[in-house]
Parts: structure tokens; C-alpha cells; sequence
């Protein structure tokens, strides 16, 4: 029977792919006859059920399959093992007394191997290209996707996360604010058919754990009593927060607070903790690396240490609350945005004085997409990088195993004339492969591993989930697959020409027209990956343009040799405002003392932090209150000193002085950007301007250049500074200017602080510089990667040119000895030779440029100070690939042009 008459006959029916399995292995001598003797066993097994049937005919496919592949069968034993291997199982042979030959010639796959590792060790020129390359490729490749698996794709550890969103809400000039004040949870709470479970937090603050000498800060957060229900995360001990938690100070603390501070002390439920001072009895312990990852803008850390309960109340001005929703079964994230649209209608209508003219609109964002957004950029800008460098690895490897395939072809030629079957020769083409992918894999494995490594020290600390990058040793496994392959299929070729008839033809030499067709083909792989180059470089310029660009920025202040810390709080030592006032001014006085400080200060919110208070203004003082649609402004309360501490000087006016902050005077300092808009053309000073946060209206003292606070490489909103006396709630950081290095100094500030008040701690040391080298990491992360993608796409595509170079030199030695014996002289053979390489640059290298301009966009929003299409950065690039191109074809061709015509037209 036919095996395409197989495939006409209705079920039931032989399996299609081991049908094709048998058509291609066996020799077509006996395939139609073996595929006719399972077919007829097959129907007589259907009767007793379809599976079985379908089994034993996948089993009998492989097992023909393998004997006729692997050596050392007869073909009357392989045409009959199937059949007798079904009725008994296999016995001693009563005459010889031993047993038949195993299927797998274990002895001769042995000594196989054995060979192919010698062969591989006299081309060691090739075997390691091959295994340099795939290490190259696959272990940049396998690090990467690493990082974009466990940042980008890896679900959140929560219950159902694809139903979780964050609220973020517009109105006048503030845009996609990721806060909703209290009675807007109330409001969404009431919502039908949208959401199952509405819950906020707080923004991120720190407790004051301990007392005395035992005293601490500690990052903390309040939630509403059902998030971590809604969230699906159950303490590991203790219970959830209630809505009578409410009502007193409880708290839930870290795994990592109860392992470090408590020791992992089982008996920690019920036991009480001084938080700023008042008691509060622990109530859970959270389960080990629970994180709560909200996206841009929340002000959210993935480390929190203490937990206590947020009530709702009626509070309709203050939106501060980042607010989560789960979806309502069946509904999605278009429907929730569509029914918002009418939610806030009626917000309007009941609430005009509040919402009317401000634009309002509310939105829903899937939680993991937008805690992810602003990350993506960089993320995927180093991955197509990383890509890149692949598909250069790909064709550099392709185009040295097409370069070794012209031997390779002679070789199975000749040992098939001898007598070797197809079996032997795919088993050394396997055996091969797996050697160069072992070594290949090895090779990568360790270069993903350092790379997982520096990765983790180099992407910034703004990118979610960081912390959790590890290598995905299942990457390693794909790309090992592939790779395998790979090498497998371009080895086959060879193997199955010469087993399908092909050795005298290949023995004749008649390979005339189809090495030129390799030369071409590979000389189309070389000018692809010099192509790549040219992209990589672009990206790698434009991005050290970048880099070099926002190191030179003009802050409008100076951050070297600031050092910043914080001082606990207990609010049982304090009994009033003006009594904390005073400690604050006391110890700024007695830190101004110190040696070598030149200036003392403290802030609400340090420079580059991340974070900056925002709420509308409004020249003059008309209605005294400001509204949404009112231009915003980042407001700051600072202890006079501060301005000075950083290196910002006043332009125009005066700063704050120890009055001003005591008597908590309605008195601010602006920026520039805000007296030209507030008063354009005008003197400022004097001035009355309406304030948010409750702050009474304000006349302006000051004017300072606009201070690079909040993003390093733009101006974001204008600023407000005023008296910490006149707007209390944020905590203090304070800051000290020192003539050199103050990270000597922490030893005697805490020595003051203790003099001062026994048993208070300062904690949160660092450098202002540090905040700086933070807001450029994430520029300097995909720097520094592309930077070393592009230069391994340098040295990958040397390598390729100089090898496919090599190889055709060597096929034309007959001719350019020719030359050479009538008279040509080495520049004239040198020219020769450079020619094709010549063409190959012309080529690709103007590719490569359209390509970079193309792929601009990867890294367009990652630019500072440098243009998406910068021709500085394409013509470094197109110079930079044409001298890998120029490099890699010189040598061989110099070497050639050298050689003694004489002695080459003898080894012809």
C-alpha cells in the first residue's frame, strides 16, 4: 500500500507523521512494504480500541525508524524486530547461547563520539568560532529575556492579578494622578456591577519603632481592612485587619522585621510595639517576599516593614489615597473605563463646586502594565539590543557552517563510496552537534550568569520587581534546543546529499557554480551582520551621547559633598509644635558647629527622591483658595538653611529666616518658571499668591532659579518653598554642606544628636550625589548594555567577514596564483581580494543605516540633549562598521596577496 493511499482512506487511520517518519528514513526499496505490514497489523488492532492502536503504530514508526539509522542491523533483523519484539519478549539464542545485538550499538556510538572529538579537535579553528559564537549569542540572549520574564511578563504574585486595577484620575492640570481622596473609595464602593472589592493605602511613610537607644525608623503604609483579602495574600501568622482595627493603632509587620528585629519569636501576636511613640499590638506577620507594586507616581517602595489600617472617612479635597479595584466577574477594563465615564458625570453634577470645569475623569489601568510603563522603554530598548546581537550570532555560525559544508560534502561522499550507510553518517552529524551546543551552552551559561549578575547591579532601582531578576535556566534550554537544531539540519545537508545518490558528482568536483552560490550566500549573511552593526553602534552612540549630555546638566544646584539623613520621631517627647520647632532649630545649630560645615539645612522631600507634593496656585489673593483647574505647583517646607545647604541662591529677594519658620509666617520663595507664568514681566517680590495644602495666602520673598528636583533631564512643575512651621505634616531630611567628603561626619552627628536628647537615633545617611547617580541609572543601565551588545556585534561581525573572506581566498588560490605567475604584483592581488569585502560594505553599511534610522524610535525616549536621527551618531556608526568590515577583510587578503604563486599552483 501507498503511503499517500493512507492518507485518502477515512478513519480510522494510521498516524499521518509516522507514515511520513517511515517514507523518510527507510530506504525506498522497503518503505512501502514495512508501511504496508504495520498498516495491516494496525487495522487488526483497532478492534481492540482506537489509542492502542494509534500507540503501537507511533512505537514500531520509531523503533524502524532508529534501527534503520543507527549501524550494525541486518535489514531481515529490523524487518522483522517490530513483529516479534510484540509477541515475546527477546530470549537467548538457543544455538549461539547469546543474546541478540541491542538496537543501540552502544559500543559504536562510543566509538563515534570519540571520533568526532578528535575531528572537532583538528578543526579547532571552527570549533571554537562555532561555540564562541553560540555562547555569544545564546548567553547575552538568555540573560535578557531573564530580565524581561520577571519584570515585564511574570504575573504579579496576587490572586487573579489580571483583574486587578489602579485608579488614576485627571483633573484641570493634573493628569493620570494615581490617588483618590477618601469619599471618591466610598463613592467607587457603591458603584454597580463594576467592581467586587474597592481598597486604598496611604502613601509610604516611616514609623518610629522602638525607644531610646532601641529607636528606629521603619518604612511603613497604612491599607484599608480588606486589600490584603482582596489581594488573596493571608498572614503566615497572626489574622487580617478588621474594621474595628479601625478604631486604635494595630499593626502587621514584615517577615523581615520578625526574623531580624524579633528573631522569628513564634509567640510575636499580641506583642506590643512603640510606634512615634504609642503602643501597638501586633496583630500578623506577612508571608516571606510579599510586595506591594503600584505603578508611577504612588510613592510606593516594594519594602514595608510595618502595616496599620486605614479608616475611610468624609474627606472630598485631598487626593492621596492610591486606590485599587478588582474587577467585577465578566467585566473588563474597557467596560470598568466606560462606566466610569458615568460615575464621574454624577460626581459633577452632585459635587459642581468641586469637580464643575476641571475636566474630571476617572480611568482603571491593569495593574501589571502600568507598574511596568515607564520601565518598558529602557527594557525594550536593551532587548531589541540583545536581538540584534542574536540574529548577528545566528548568521555569523550559519555562515561558518556553510563555509566548512564544501569539505563536509567531499568527506560523506567519499565514506559512502566506501560503503557507509545513511544511519552512520546522521549519527555523527548528531553527535557533532551536540558536542559544539554542549560547549556552546557552557560557554553561554556562564556568560548569562555574570551577565544576571552585573544586571543586577546596574538596573536602577526604579525598575519594578528588580530585586526578583534571576536567570531562567529554561531560556538556556530553549536556545540550546535551537541551536542543536540548527547545527543538525546545516550538518544533514551534506550527510543527505551524499546518501541520496550525490558522490560521484560530488567526487567529480562538479561544485563549480554552487560554491560560487555559497560564496554569495555567505557573503549575504556577512552583509547582514555588518548591517546589525551599524544599528547597535547608532544606539550605542546615541545613548553615550545621552549619557554625556545629562552628566553636564545644570541642576540649579550643587549636590557634591551633601550629606542627607533623618531623625526619628517620638511624638511622647513633644507636646506641642512649637517644642519640636525648637529641637529642629536647636540641632541644625548645633550640627552648623561642626567642623569643616559650611551649611546646615533640612527639606520635607530631598532632591531626585521621587517624590514632591503637588496642589494648585493662583496669583493675588481672590477667593483666597485654589482649584484644580489652577496651575499645580510642587510644593516644599524646609528649616531655614536648606537653600543653601544644596547651593541654590536667591535671585532676586531674600530666604527664609529663623522668624519666619517659628512664627510660622505666610511666606514662600518661587521659582523662575513660576514668576514668569504667575507675574510675566513683573517683579514677583511682594506679591500675594493663593496656596494649596491649606496653607494660608502667601506673599513671596524669594525668587531661585529652577532647581532640577524631580527629574534631572527636564523641568517638570514649577516650585513652592515655604516655612516647615507653616506646612508640618511631611517629615524632615536633613542635609549638611561640608567643604570635602562628609561621610566622616555621621560619627559626630549622631554623637550631637545624643547630647542633645539621650536615646534618639538618626538614621538614612547617604549623599545627595547618591539621588543624582540614581536618577541617571536607568540612562546608564542601557548605556552600558547596548554599549556591550554593540561591541560584541563588532567583534562578531570581524570574525564573519575574516572567515568567509578566508574561505573564499582560499577557493580562488588556484586563480590568484595564476595572476601572480603572469604578473600581477601584491597590491594588484591585494586590490583583488579586497574588492568583494569592498562590495559586501557598500552594501550593508547603507542598510544598516536605514535601519538605525528605522529603529530610532527604541531609544528615542531614553534621549537627552541628542536628536532621534543625529547624523554625528549615524556617521560614527557607518565609520565604525566600515572599519570592523575593512579590518576583517584586510588580514586575509594580505595573507594571500603574500603567498608564493608557485607554491600554490604545486598544492593544486
Amino acid at each position: 500500500m501507498q503511503p499517500l493511499e493512507l492518507f485518502r482512506r477515512r478513519d480510522p487511520r494510521p498516524p499521518r507523521l509516522g507514515v511520513l517518519l517511515l517514507s523518510a528514513t527507510l530506504p525506498a526499496s522497503q518503505a512501502d512494504d514495512i508501511i504496508g505490514d504495520l498498516t495491516e497489523v494496525f487495522f487488526d488492532r483497532i478492534a481492540a480500541g482506537n489509542r492502542g492502536a494509534r500507540i503501537w503504530f507511533w512505537a514500531q514508526s520509531v523503533i524502524f525508524a532508529l534501527s534503520f539509522l543507527l549501524p550494525g542491523r541486518s535489514d531481515s533483523s529490523r524487518r522483522v524486530h517490530a513483529f516479534e519484539s510484540q509477541q515475546k519478549p527477546r530470549l537467548p539464542n538457543s544455538n549461539t547461547g547469546r543474546t541478540e545485538k541491542p538496537l543501540m550499538d552502544i559500543g559504536g556510538i562510543w566509538t563515534r563520539f570519540r571520533q568526532a572529538t578528535r575531528r572537532l579537535g583538528r578543526e579547532w579553528r571552527y570549533s571554537l568560532g562555532v561555540i564562541l559564537i553560540l555562547g555569544i549569542g545564546i548567553g547575552p540572549a538568555a540573560a535578557m529575556l531573564s530580565v524581561v520574564q520577571k519584570v515585564l511578563l511574570k504575573p504579579l504574585a496576587y490572586e487573579q492579578p489580571g483583574q486587578l486595577g489602579l485608579v488614576r484620575i485627571s483633573l484641570g492640570e493634573m493628569n493620570e494622578h494615581p490617588g483618590a481622596c477618601l469619599s471618591e473609595i466610598t463613592d467607587l464602593r457603591n458603584v454597580q456591577g463594576l467592581f467586587s472589592a474597592v481598597e486604598a493605602t496611604s502613601r509610604e511613610f516611616e514609623f518610629s519603632l522602638g525607644e531610646d537607644e532601641d529607636m528606629s525608623p521603619v518604612p511603613a503604609l497604612r491599607v484599608t481592612p480588606g486589600l490584603f483579602d482582596m489581594l488573596g495574600v493571608s498572614p503566615m501568622l497572626g489574622r487580617h485587619f478588621t474594621e474595628e482595627d479601625t478604631e486604635s493603632l494595630v499593626a502587621m509587620i514584615s517577615h523581615g522585621l520578625w526574623t531580624s528585629r524579633f528573631g522569628g519569636d513564634p509567640e510575636i501576636i499580641g506583642r506590643t510595639l512603640t510606634l512615634n511613640g504609642f503602643d501597638a499590638p501586633v496583630i500578623g506577620v506577612m508571608p516571606p517576599g510579599f510586595a506591594l507594586y503600584l505603578g508611577r507616581g504612588s510613592q510606593l517602595s516594594s519594602h514595608i516593614d510595618v502595616w496599620s489600617p486605614l479608616p475611610i472617612g468624609e474627606h472630598r479635597a485631598f487626593w492621596g489615597f492610591p486606590t485599587i479595584v478588582r474587577l467585577a466577574d465578566g467585566v473588563t477594563f474597557e467596560q470598568a473605563n466606560a462606566g466610569l465615564q458615568t460615575f464621574t458625570q454624577s460626581l459633577v453634577e452632585q459635587y459642581p463646586e468641586i469637580y464643575a470645569n476641571t475636566d474630571a475623569r476617572f480611568a482603571v489601568h491593569a495593574l501589571l502594565p502600568d507598574l511596568v510603563r515607564q520601565a518598558r522603554p529602557a527594557i525594550q530598548a536593551a532587548l531589541a539590543g540583545v536581538l540584534l546581537l542574536l540574529v548577528i550570532a545566528i548568521a555569523n555560525g550559519t555562515a561558518l557552517v556553510l563555509a566548512r559544508m564544501k569539505a563536509r560534502e567531499v568527506d560523506f561522499a567519499v565514506r559512502t563510496a566506501m560503503g557507509a550507510g545513511r544511519g552512520m553518517l546522521v549519527q555523527e552529524v548528531f553527535i557533532e552537534s551536540m558536542l559544539l551546543m554542549g560547549a556552546g551552552i557552557a560557554v553561554g551559561g556562564g556568560i548569562a550568569v555574570t551577565g544576571i549578575v552585573g544586571l543586577q547591579a546596574l538596573i536602577p532601582d526604579s525598575v519594578p520587581r528588580a530585586s526578583s531578576v534571576a536567570l531562567g535556566w529554561d531560556l538556556l534550554v530553549y536556545a540550546a534546543l535551537l541551536g542543536f537544531a540548527g547545527l543538525t539540519l546545516a550538518g544533514l545537508f551534506p550527510a543527505w546529499k551524499a546518501s541520496r545518490g550525490a558522490p560521484l558528482q560530488l567526487l567529480r568536483g562538479d561544485s563549480g557554480q554552487r560554491g560560487a552560490t555559497r560564496a554569495t550566500t555567505r557573503y549575504a549573511l556577512v552583509g547582514s551582520q555588518i548591517a546589525m552593526t551599524v544599528v547597535l553602534a547608532f544606539g550605542a552612540v546615541q545613548l553615550a551621547r545621552s549619557a554625556l549630555e545629562l552628566a553636564d546638566a545644570d541642576l540649579r544646584y550643587d549636590p557634591e559633598n551633601v550629606l542627607t539623613f533623618r531623625v526619628p520621631v517620638d511624638g511622647r517627647r513633644f507636646e506641642s509644635w512649637e517644642e519640636r520647632m525648637v529641637f529642629h532649630h536647636e540641632l541644625r545649630d548645633r550640627l552648623s558647629e561642626l567642623p569643616s560645615v559650611r551649611a546646615v539645612g533640612a527639606i520635607s522631600h530631598l532632591p531626585l527622591s521621587g517624590r514632591g507634593p503637588v496642589d494648585a496656585f493662583g496669583p493675588g489673593a481672590v477667593g483666597d483658595t485654589v482649584d484644580w483647574h489652577d496651575p499645580l505647583a510642587n510644593y516644599f517646607a524646609v528649616l531655614p538653611g536648606y537653600l543653601e545647604s544644596i547651593g541654590v541662591f536667591v535671585s532676586r529677594g531674600r530666604t527664609f529666616t529663623d522668624e519666619d519658620n517659628l512664627e510660622a509666617r505666610a511666606v514662600a520663595v518661587i521659582d523662575e518658571t513660576l514668576a514668569e507664568m504667575a507675574w510675566p514681566g513683573e517683579d514677583p517680590i511682594g506679591k500675594t499668591m493663593r496656596m494649596g495644602w491649606q496653607i494660608p495666602v502667601s506673599t513671596v520673598i524669594g525668587v531661585i532659579p529652577h532647581p532640577r528636583v524631580l527629574d534631572v533631564s527636564q523641568e517638570v512643575r514649577p516650585q513652592i518653598y515655604v516655612p516647615y512651621g507653616l506646612f508640618r505634616w511631611p517629615p524632615l531630611n536633613y542635609t549638611i554642606r561640608a567643604e570635602r567628603d562628609p561621610t566622616g561626619m555621621i560619627g559626630r552627628v549622631r554623637e550631637v544628636l545624643g547630647e542633645m536628647q539621650p536615646g534618639r537615633a538618626a538614621s538614612g545617611f547617604q549623599l545627595l550625589e547618591t539621588n543624582v547617580f540614581a536618577a541617571m541609572s536607568t540612562l546608564k543601565f542601557v548605556t552600558v548594555l547596548v554599549a556591550l551588545l554593540a561591541a560584541s556585534a563588532v567583534l562578531l561581525s570581524a570574525l564573519g567577514l575574516y572567515a568567509t573572506v578566508s574561505y573564499v581566498v582560499h577557493q580562488r588560490r588556484r586563480a590568484t596564483a595564476i595572476r601572480g605567475a603572469m604578473g600581477a604584483t601584491p597590491a594588484q592581488l591585494l586590490r583583488f581580494h579586497l574588492a568583494s569585502g569592498g562590495v559586501v560594505l557598500a552594501v550593508a553599511v547603507p542598510i544598516g543605516l536605514m535601519l538605525a534610522l528605522t529603529s530610532a524610535r527604541f531609544v528615542e525616549a531614553l534621549l537627552y540633549g541628542v536628536t532621534a536621527h543625529s547624523v554625528v551618531s549615524l556617521s560614527v556608526a557607518a565609520l565604525l562598521a566600515t572599519m570592523t568590515g575593512v579590518i576583517g577583510t584586510y588580514i586575509p587578503a594580505r595573507s594571500a596577496a603574500a603567498a608564493d604563486p608557485a607554491q600554490a599552483l604545486r598544492v593544486e
